[in-house]
């Protein structure tokens, strides 16, 4: 291993992890394959950590084997444990920059449609999101201010690599989201609970679509609810009060799909 060897977690070295996990234009994954994902991804790495603990598994084998003639920073066991967010540390830890994605980018493509995460908080559910989407063959993901960070933590491995795969933009304004769809004459559609058109009925309009999602129980906020085009709910049970939103996403998205499969 290369490069500076770390027994303090107090380590000026250190400081990049907790400015990476606060936000701005980086990011930390940790783990083996959240740390490969972000390599396969193209992502540049901006400061890359291991610990012995890498070399006790296959998996950690083949992932030093890829870092060969990176610079890295070896930390103590005892260290790791101080700076990891797993209750099992893998032996690597690497800070990322943000990937970054043009606007064409979330509407390319005949019959594109992306999902907007509008007041999700939940960063489990966010990085269930972003995993559905990719799934479903979106275009991107597109969160609203307000919303988890897609970037941090429980949302990222949430997302099991979406993140990185996938066009994504955090902590947009609502006003730009829905200026960026009416340049492409797109159709803005919102799941309600309770209120619109049967999702399995409706037209749902010229692409590309965009399907918003609000945070359970909290609905859609106002600035985006007032410029929809199409309000639609997935028919249920009566005894059924609601679905979690990534539950709810993952069937409109596959409804997009499936739609797309039959010509209709």
């Amino acid at each position: 291993m290369e490069g500076e060897r770390i027994r303090s977690a107090r380590n000026a070295k250190l400081k990049i992890l907790r400015e990476a996990r606060e936000g701005g234009e980086l990011l930390v994954a940790e783990g083996v394959r959240l740390v490969g994902d972000g390599l396969a991804a193209g992502l540049r790495p901006v400061a890359l950590f291991v610990a012995p603990g890498l070399e006790r598994s296959e998996l950690g084998r083949g992932l030093l084997e890829e870092l060969r003639g990176r610079p890295l920073h070896e930390l103590s066991d005892e260290v790791l444990a101080k700076v990891s967010r797993l209750k099992t540390p893998q032996g690597v830890l690497a800070v990322f920059e943000r990937p970054r994605f043009e606007d064409e980018a979330f509407f390319a493509g005949e019959g594109a449609f992306l999902l907007v995460a509008a007041g999700v908080r939940d960063p489990g559910n966010m990085g269930a999101l972003v995993r559905v989407a990719e799934a479903a063959g979106a275009k991107g993901v597109l969160v609203c201010e307000g919303s988890a960070d897609p970037f941090r933590d429980k949302a990222l491995r949430g997302s099991s690599g979406s993140a990185f795969r996938l066009p994504l933009r955090a902590g947009i304004a609502p006003a730009a989201l829905v200026a960026m769809l009416r340049a492409r004459g797109g159709t803005l559609l919102g799941l309600d609970a309770h209120e619109g058109e049967d999702l399995f009925e409706a037209d749902l309009g010229p692409a590309p679509r965009a399907y918003v999602l609000g945070g359970e129980g909290a609905g859609l906020p106002g600035a985006l609810a007032d410029q929809l085009d199409r309000k639609l709910r997935i028919p249920m049970a009566p005894s059924v009060e609601s679905l979690n939103v990534s539950v709810a996403a993952g069937i409109v998205l596959f409804e997009e799909l499936r739609r797309a499969r039959v010509g209709g």
